[in-house]
């Protein structure tokens, strides 16, 4: 039996690691919905709003707020949680991201370093 596409990567890091290593920033998300913006008065309508960041996490490092929304990961739109984690997840720990952020009426940008997601 052959594996799904899917399936070959996780796969490869349990024969590499003994365990599934993933991407991450260290932050606490939801995604952002037109109604959750309105109700809390959030600086977009679509995106990930940050709820809680690990204060010693790159994304914490790099300037993040709570009550930011990420609304892009290298140039690309991110509209919903799982369009942050499939963009992170395309990248390796230790590489560096560039994301935009939308901080009262301000866009921000900030360099984040991935580390393992614990």
């Amino acid at each position: 039996m052959r594996p799904t596409l899917a399936a070959k990567p996780i796969i490869q890091e349990l024969l590499a690691h003994g365990r599934v290593v993933r991407p991450a920033i260290g932050i606490a998300p939801v995604s952002v919905t037109p109604q959750l913006s309105s109700a809390y008065d959030l600086p977009a309508d679509r995106g990930v709003l940050v709820v809680r960041l690990d204060p010693r996490g790159p994304a914490a490092r790099a300037g993040m707020r709570v009550g930011d929304v990420i609304v892009a990961v290298t140039g690309r739109p991110v509209k919903t949680l799982g369009e942050l984690r499939a963009a992170i997840g395309q990248h390796k720990i230790g590489e560096t991201l560039e994301l935009t952020v939308r901080r009262e009426k301000a866009s921000v940008t900030l360099k984040v370093t991935l580390v393992e997601m614990r």
